[in-house]
Formats: C-alpha cells, structure tokens, sequence
C-alpha cells in the first residue's frame, strides 16, 4: 500500500504527505533536541535509517558529523535535504551483517530509531550481536527509539506499520 501511496502522490507530495504522517506521531525536534552532544568529526552510523528524516535534522545541529546510513531497503534517503544528501554515505540494501565485510569507520554514535520492532523476536540477539561486532570493542554510545506499548498513538503506528507499510512481522517493544 505504502508504494501505491507513493506512486500516486508523487515524489514531492509523498514527501510533504510523509512528514505530516510522522509528525503526527512523534516530534522529531524533540528527540534531536535530547541526543548527546555529539564530537566534531565525530562517525554515526544510522541502522535502518530509512527516508533519512532524522539526519537533516542531527546535520543541522551538528554539520561536521560524518553519516553513514544503512538500510535493508532498496532506497533510501529520500527525505534527505539537496545538501545533506552529499554528505551522507548512503549503503540501500545492506545489513549490518554486511557492514561488518566493508572498511566502515568505527562508530562514535549508532542510532536505531523506530528499528527494532520491525525486527523478528528470533532475530533481535543476532542483530544485537552484530552491532556489537560492528563497535568491536570501540566506544560508542548507542541512541536507541522505539515507540513504548500501552498508548493509543503507538497502537495506530502499529496498524499503520502492519497494514500500510505491510510489516506483518512488527512486534512492539518494551522499555
């Protein structure tokens, strides 16, 4: 469904349809507004970092941050502003099990926001894993945002993610 959405909107209306979306269930400015200060020159690898909302956003509060975004998705980054899109290392279609194989910096900061329920239950421990293959043994701070159970807007996002999106393998998490 999402992709006829997207088909039908076009690329600009989709994004503006997009952010409205988002926004309805979480304040980015917010969350941004939350994160460590994060060093100049400092490397973030954003896991699952999707249409790359969240990265505009860091980049503007932290312009010399070096970005690597990773998706299991054939495109990413759609979200991305002209600008930033030269300074992000985009990898579609790569897992973190396949980052571990690439000459990739060690991480100074790994986001994972709105990933892990998408994640089976099963496979949660080898995903864990593997990040902490990928920090191999590097200091990093891990930013981790999922939506909480137990509300109503997490309970739309969870349809949303089931029936719009067609994940039909999200299972929330909990703190």
């Amino acid at each position: 469904l999402r992709s006829i959405i997207r088909n039908i909107l076009g690329k600009k209306l989709f994004m503006i349809v997009g952010k409205l979306y988002k926004a309805f269930f979480f304040n980015l400015n917010c969350f941004i507004s939350t994160l460590p200060d994060l060093k100049q020159g400092s490397v973030l690898i954003d896991i699952g970092g999707g249409e790359g909302d969240p990265i505009n956003y860091i980049l503007e509060k932290y312009p010399e941050t070096n970005v690597i975004m990773l998706d299991i998705a054939e495109e990413i980054g759609g979200f991305l502003n002209e600008e930033n899109k030269d300074r992000v290392t985009m990898l579609p279609k790569t897992s973190i099990s396949d980052c571990l194989m690439l000459n990739l910096p060690k991480p100074d900061y790994i986001l994972i926001m709105d990933v892990l329920h998408h994640i089976k239950k099963d496979d949660r421990k080898e995903l864990l894993s593997n990040i902490s293959r990928l920090i191999d043994g590097n200091k990093c701070h891990i930013i981790v945002k999922e939506n909480e159970p137990g509300y109503l807007k997490t309970k739309l996002g969870y349809w949303a993610d089931v029936y719009i999106s067609g994940d039909k393998n999200t299972n929330l998490v909990r703190k």
